[in-house]
């Protein structure tokens, strides 16, 4: 049998999956660049596997940077600039 307390649960349940799935979709929507419509076309799953190859990739252009700074860095240092 189903109580009051029951239904509160569920209710309070629902609305945290819901608030999840939007912040979800609100991080796709940032990582796509394109405000949610790459998930409506492709689905969640899609979306948030290529999520993590832009990620990824990101994270590689971010190193290359750095890499690239320190050594221009050590350049100018070893020419006296």
């Amino acid at each position: 049998m189903t109580t009051d307390s029951n239904y509160r649960e569920i209710a309070r349940l629902q609305g945290e999956r819901d608030e999840l799935h939007r912040q979800l979709c609100n991080l796709l929507a940032r990582i796509h660049r394109d405000g949610g419509h790459y998930a409506d076309r492709h689905g969640l799953t899609k979306a948030v596997a290529d999520a993590d190859l832009v990620v990824a990739e990101l994270h590689c252009l971010a190193d290359e940077v750095k890499r690239t700074t320190n050594q221009v860095l050590k350049t100018d240092d070893k020419s006296g600039t």
